[in-house]
């Protein structure tokens, strides 16, 4: 006869019922199993602990990691372009991991400044590096001991235009109103030789590449200095087709006359290369000068100047004369 599970549970029920002493019994079993097992589990791990700890190297070498100290010469962090920057680095090691090798790169040049294998334990190595790119310049500098891991440094210098000379006008130029004889001055180049032109169609046709502003006299606008490109001066000349005609960029500054005297005397752009940077909205126009107004210009190609208004004369178009002087960046 086939006993299944829950006849063979039933059957040891009923023993356990009839002879409680079994219960006991049982229990000591297991007691005791439970005894060995932890005994079992507590040898293998103290057997493990010991095989680990025999792993473990007991002449294993701590080692004491190479040291970069950057000098920078001069020591702001803003040079103008053609500046040279002197980077002086006291490399340290120590007896037990002396120099093995020393990297120097710049972000702004393809190829290492600086490739080098020592073999002391200390040194100083002269970096030196000329300036020739604007904006962010990092300096990446790698040390190399015969242990242990690189140890890596940087150093970052932000590179700004040179300051350049001056060209300025000798005279003011003068310009007229839109409405005024044909043959006379309304168009000027904002470059040496700061040529003015006349209105005529076909001039602008031919020199467009050099004309660089436009003036006009408008009712509300009054005394304007315009960029070719723009909207407002165009509804002005209908008759001139200004395809291809250079976009000028203005900014009325607040800088006096005698400001602008200063910075031609200086003979520098420095002064404007700031004030540019400064500008957070240019215009295509300078509306409502007067004599003694200082505009910022730049121009389609990027150069940057100064326009000073010397004189204003007239109240409308048909007799409207501004003079105007030109520092541009050489």
């Amino acid at each position: 006869m086939m006993l299944n599970k829950k006849t063979i549970q039933t059957i040891i029920k009923n023993l356990f019922n009839k002879y409680p002493y079994l219960q006991i019994t049982q229990t000591t079993i297991i007691t005791q199993t439970m005894k060995k097992l932890i005994k079992s589990v507590l040898m293998l791990s103290i057997a493990s602990l010991v095989v680990l700890s025999s792993c473990e190297d007991p002449d294993a070498e701590t080692v004491t990691p190479v040291e970069i100290i950057i000098t920078p010469n001069p020591s702001t962090a803003t040079l103008s372009q053609g500046a040279v920057l002197t980077l002086t680095l006291e490399l340290k090691g120590n007896s037990g991991n002396k120099l093995k090798k020393l990297t120097v790169t710049s972000s702004a040049a393809n190829v290492a400044l600086v490739s080098k294998t020592l073999s002391s334990t200390t040194a100083t190595e002269i970096v030196r590096d000329t300036i020739k790119t604007v904006g962010s310049i990092t300096y990446t500098v790698v040390l190399e001991g015969e242990k242990g891991t690189p140890v890596t440094k940087t150093y970052v210098v932000t590179g700004t235009q040179a300051p350049g000379e001056l060209d300025v006008t000798p005279n003011s130029r003068d310009l007229k109103g839109q409405t005024q004889d044909s043959l006379a001055s309304f168009f000027l180049e904002l470059v040496n030789p700061f040529t003015p032109f006349n209105r005529a169609r076909q001039t602008f046709s031919n020199n467009k590449t050099d004309i660089d502003l436009v003036f006009y006299f408008g009712n509300t606008d009054k005394a304007t200095i315009a960029s070719p490109t723009d909207s407002r001066m165009q509804t002005v000349y209908t008759y001139i087709d200004w395809t291809g005609a250079k976009a000028t960029q203005f900014f009325k500054t607040a800088l006096t006359a005698a400001n602008y005297d200063a910075i031609v005397t200086s003979n520098s752009d420095a002064q404007i290369i700031t004030l540019a940077g400064g500008v957070t909205t240019w215009g295509t126009s300078a509306t409502n000068l007067v004599a003694g107004n200082v505009v910022l210009y730049k121009t389609k190609e990027g150069v940057l100047g100064l326009i000073k208004v010397e004189t204003l004369n007239g109240t409308q178009a048909n007799d409207a004369e501004i003079g105007l002087s030109v520092a541009s960046q050489d």
